[in-house]
């Protein structure tokens, strides 16, 4: 029997994260917490075996995944745009505040993880899912 097995990774902290600042699609890199993040979880993976590695290709990801990598030179890394967060749109870059205040319903909606949930400028949820299981499956 084949089987794949994924190890997921979220990407370390970064300025955006740490004032509470959605970035979305915006490409920030990591702060000093956020590389030792990535140090951290790379010291953790070091002995775990790849084939290969996918990811996002923003930066934030990219340095994550480059010091999981460190450890395992011979691993081709593949940044892919379809591995983005969800395109959130015109709040990319706003704190929670502004977000209540421009767009109380969007917030609701997200929080309760509503499908039809739609950011101005950005995609649906289920557009996002969409997304990432065409990424799965091809």
């Amino acid at each position: 029997m084949n089987y794949t097995e994924f190890t997921i990774v979220r990407h370390g902290e970064t300025d955006a994260n740490r004032q509470c600042h959605i970035q979305s699609w915006i490409d920030t890199p990591l702060n000093e917490n956020g590389l030792k993040q990535a140090e951290a979880v790379a010291l953790y993976l070091k002995k775990r075996r790849f084939d290969a590695a996918f990811s996002s290709d923003l930066t934030r990801v990219l340095q994550t995944v480059r010091s999981i990598l460190s450890f395992h030179p011979d691993v081709p890394l593949c940044p892919v745009k379809a591995l983005r967060e969800w395109n959130l749109g015109r709040i990319d870059g706003c704190d929670k505040e502004e977000i209540e205040k421009n767009h109380p319903e969007l917030i609701t909606s997200f929080l309760r993880e509503t499908e039809n949930t739609v950011f101005p400028g950005g995609e649906s949820r289920m557009d996002f899912q969409k997304r990432i299981g065409i990424f799965m499956t091809d």
